[in-house]
Formats: structure tokens, sequence, C-alpha cells
């Protein structure tokens, strides 16, 4: 088995990130932060161009998974079905849609993002504030995604310091 003796500075800021993102939602008492150390992770790539890149994404891609679960969630919950039903073939029914929105609008490369935020909303604990729910879902993925930015910036990066 490999494991790699050395820690890397995208490691450690990776870490990093994650670890500020956990420290400000427990001072903002906002919860997990889940989507929030998730985005953290996802955005923090190689150079902060790419970050960017990575970052937008994501809040993209949870935007539209949310509004997708929002959507379906006011379906599921006008009692059409019965609930059981409802939650089953309209969460099946929203992915159907989410993916088919995605490569609607050539966006193919937000599948997997949107697909998380809208399993989140979906199927988390929302009680009756599902658009409170969703649209903080959204706030927790921009802010994982702008520590992430910021932690990329601010510690050095060898790769880009070799070039010159």
């Amino acid at each position: 088995m490999y494991f790699n003796k050395k820690i890397g500075w995208r490691t450690i800021k990776t870490a990093t990130s994650v670890g500020i993102v956990i420290t400000l939602f427990e001072w903002l008492n906002r919860g997990s932060g889940l989507l929030a150390c998730l985005s953290a992770v996802y955005s923090l790539q190689t150079n902060t161009s790419q970050s960017v890149t990575f970052g937008k994404n994501r809040i993209i891609g949870n935007i539209l998974g949310v509004f997708c679960a929002i959507f379906i969630l006011l379906v599921q919950t006008s009692g059409w079905l019965p609930e059981a039903i409802a939650l089953n073939l309209g969460t099946a029914v929203g992915i159907i849609l989410l993916i088919n929105l995605c490569n609607l609008f050539n966006l193919s490369h937000l599948v997997f993002p949107a697909s998380a935020a809208y399993l989140v909303v979906i199927l988390g604990d929302h009680g009756n504030d599902v658009i409170g729910y969703g649209l903080n879902r959204v706030l927790d993925t921009i802010i994982g995604s702008l520590i992430s930015l910021a932690v990329n910036y601010v510690l050095p990066n060898p790769h880009l310091q070799d070039n010159y």
C-alpha cells in the first residue's frame, strides 16, 4: 500500500478551510455546516483561478438543486398524493427533472453538486420552512466556497512560485 509521507499545501489549505468553516458555524450557531464544508473541499483547487471556477460551479449547482427541491417539496406537500408515495415518487421525479435541466442548459458538469444539494434539502429536516431551509443551504455553500477561495489566495502556492 502506498502512503505519501509528505503533506502538501493543498491538503493543508483544505483542512484549514474546513476548520474555519466549522469554527465559524459554531460561532454563528448555524448548525453542522455540512454543505459549507463540502463546498470548501470541492472548491479548493490547485490555484485561485480553478478555485473560483469550481466554487462558482458548486454555488450554481446548489442554487439549481435547492430550487428544484423547493418546487418538488411544495408539490409533495400539496396533498395530491399520499405522503409516502409523494416522497418516493417526488424525489425520483425531481432527480430526473434536475438532470434534464442541467443537460438542457448544457450544464451537465453541475449534475453532481445540484443533485447533492437537492437531496440534502429533500431529505433534510426543514420543518415547515422549506424555502428558508433551502436558501440557508445555498448560503452555506457560498460561505464554504468563499472561505476556501480566501484560504487558497492567502496561503502559499509552491507550484506557482516554481514558475518564477
